[in-house]
């Protein structure tokens, strides 16, 4: 290492290699100031070179024992140790010829011998502080705590949860319904059965003139009826199959559907059955996974979604704009029901995780959060005074939760029925559930008591979909065997 400022490096021969018969230092290591923060030691054990500097900042001490490894880092747009090159007029032997011509070094031509001998450079900056690390989950654990360990402490917390909620628990609902009268004879029957899809019915929705319905298919088609007439009024071939979500606007101008394109678009509806509605299509809402449910909010301008990507998500129509987004299940989410209230700003989902969560719109926060199901959840459906929701689900079994209760309060179920539930909504009143199930039959269920009150035959493969009308008077179901069929 010929020619140092200050003097060589003690113990390394001055010619071209080191004692070990690796190639010399390409940059004079100087002999630091007693006692300085930057000084670095140098020894040298029989067989390696070691390098090591003090203490950093961080409390880390940083060691290199391969004369490649520190000679690499030494590079040019490489860091070493830790250390800042100076980016100023430098003096040291390297740069001494560019010093009478006044150069000034430029961030990719800066040294690192200011860095590496610390003060004793006239010219180096002190040496920058390491860089910030990401911040690992287990970091902020504090003595004697472990993942562990604060799983076991949740658990602990949601069985005192339970325990408060069950001290609530003071009467079953059937027992406070014993003395309500008990419903008469209960007759449904098919009044209307609307044939045209190809393929399997996913879902329907009413328009809020208690006459049209909309309805989407594994065949790619939606398709808008009459359900007076059983006429079509329009109908949409979608760049996809399996479209799984439809819904009518408030005001009936447009329509909403998406599936396995990951999308959720809006089909405006005009009186001209010949217009093209494929070229007015608005993509509104975009997720990573197959969309699963949307539903208008109470005005045309923003919708809903859900998807299998396991979020919800609130849009604006006009824009396409994300307004709020909403994280909490694990799982694909499969349905969601917008409060009934106009003045509402909650909704409810349920997904493949089980769980059934209820989220404040304008904060995207879960408020309550249900578990008691043991199978996905296919259906969600609030009671009309929005107090309560209906949930259905593969375990066969229908549930009701109060909401002002934080709790379930009842459970729909026979031992004979063994296949799950679908789709579930309440008649106008509340009084009455009805049920599609995978056995291709409806049950319809006396919410107070919990006993069900009758049993429709008619589809030929499992119930998909099925929604009461705005009035009352009716309620449609789609069926994987191609149809959907008005009751009443």
């Amino acid at each position: 290492m010929g020619g140092p400022c200050r003097g060589g490096l003690t113990g390394l021969p001055r010619s071209g290699e080191s004692r070990l018969g690796i190639p010399a230092w390409p940059f004079p290591l100087w002999r630091p100031r007693a006692n300085h923060p930057a000084s670095l030691s140098l020894s040298l054990p029989a067989g390696k070179m070691g390098v090591t500097l003090p203490a950093s900042p961080g409390g880390e001490r940083l060691t290199r024992t391969s004369h490649r490894a520190l000679r690499q880092s030494a590079r040019p747009g490489a860091g070493v140790l830790g250390l800042r090159r100076s980016s100023r007029a430098c003096s040291c032997w390297r740069h001494r010829g560019r010093r009478g011509r006044g150069a000034v070094l430029g961030a990719g031509d800066g040294c690192w011998s200011g860095a590496l001998r610390g003060s004793a450079h006239p010219r180096s900056p002190l040496p920058s502080p390491p860089r910030p690390r990401a911040k690992m989950a287990t970091e902020g654990l504090h003595e004697n705590e472990t993942l562990a360990s604060l799983k076991s402490e949740a658990e602990s917390l949601k069985g005192k949860l339970e325990e408060e909620r069950a001290k609530l628990h003071d009467v079953e609902l059937h027992q406070v319904a014993e003395r309500v009268e008990a419903l008469g004879q209960f007759v449904m029957k098919t009044r209307r059965t609307l044939k045209g899809h190809g393929n399997k019915v996913l879902c329907m929705d009413w328009c809020k003139d208690k006459r049209r319905i909309v309805s989407s298919s594994q065949d790619g088609k939606v398709i808008v009826w009459d359900s007076f007439t059983t006429n079509k009024e329009h109908a949409v071939t979608m760049p996809c199959t399996w479209v799984m979500a439809c819904a009518y606007a408030p005001s009936g101008c447009a329509i909403a559907c998406g599936g396995l394109d990951n999308k959720c678009s809006v089909y405006p509806l005009t009186f001209d059955k010949n217009e093209n509605m494929a070229a007015k299509k608005k993509s509104v809402a975009m997720h990573t996974n197959y969309l699963s449910a949307c539903s208008f909010t109470n005005s045309d301008m923003q919708i809903l979604t859900a998807s299998g990507d396991g979020t919800c998500a609130l849009w604006d129509v006009e824009s396409g704009q994300l307004l709020q987004s909403f994280h909490g299940h694990g799982a694909d989410v499969l349905c969601l029901d917008l409060a009934p209230s106009e003045t509402g700003n909650t909704f409810v989902s349920g997904g493949c995780d089980k769980k059934a969560m209820v989220w404040d719109m304008r904060s995207g926060q879960c408020v309550q959060a249900f578990e008691t199901h043991e199978s996905d959840i296919n259906s969600v459906r609030y009671y009309p005074s929005g107090d309560a929701f209906a949930s259905g689900s593969d375990d066969a079994t229908c549930r009701l939760y109060d909401l002002r209760a934080d709790r379930e309060v009842a459970i729909y179920s026979k031992e004979s029925i063994i296949f799950g539930a679908s789709s579930v909504d309440f008649s106008l009143s509340g009084r009455l559930l009805f049920a599609g199930y995978n056995d291709y039959t409806i049950n319809v269920w006396d919410v107070l008591k919990g006993s069900r009150v009758s049993i429709l035959f008619g589809h030929e493969n499992r119930v998909s979909t099925l929604r009461v009308s705005p009035d009352g008077t009716a309620f449609c179901s789609g069926s994987w065997d191609h149809t959907l069929r008005v009751w009443a």
